[in-house]
């Protein structure tokens, strides 16, 4: 997903980043597994977005982040 469009969509009240697929997975969730730094960086700086929101297998984003930093060199700058 592009991140303006991620931006767009934040900026309406009504969405729910929080919402959870068949899976319970999240947008975090999803961002997080792919790797995709940018949107993880966006989706947390929404403060309606709950990091500790499990999915169905109990996996948090911030497990997904977890698991990732041990497979990928992650870029903070």
């Amino acid at each position: 997903m592009a991140l303006s469009v991620m931006k767009q969509l934040l900026a309406i009240p009504e969405v729910d980043p929080n919402a959870q697929d068949s899976g319970g997975r999240t947008a975090l969730s999803h961002a997080a597994e792919m790797h995709e730094v940018d949107a993880v960086r966006v989706l947390l700086e929404d403060k309606r977005v709950d990091v500790n929101l499990a999915d169905k297998d109990g996996w948090t984003p911030m497990t997904w982040i977890a698991k990732k930093v041990k497979s990928y060199p992650w870029n903070y700058d």
